[in-house]
């Protein structure tokens, strides 16, 4: 009768499976900050990143005319 309580308490004092845990949470955590951000800054970023695109055709649109 004594035996059941010994195994409880080794079942419940085993702490392998709990670092398993915190990086899951870990890694939950870091994609609702991600989506955050994302969803905050999203369209400034798609507009960055046209910015960029229509500075680089125009730059290949300079050198096909000069060339």
């Amino acid at each position: 009768m004594n035996i059941v309580p010994a195994k409880v308490r080794q079942v419940l004092a085993d702490e392998s499976g709990a670092t398993m845990v915190e990086y899951g949470l870990l890694i939950v955590a870091v994609i609702a900050v991600a989506g955050v951000v994302l969803a905050s800054f999203g369209s400034q970023l798609s507009g960055l990143f046209s910015g960029i695109g229509t500075d680089i055709t125009n730059a290949k649109d300079w050198y096909q005319d000069r060339c």
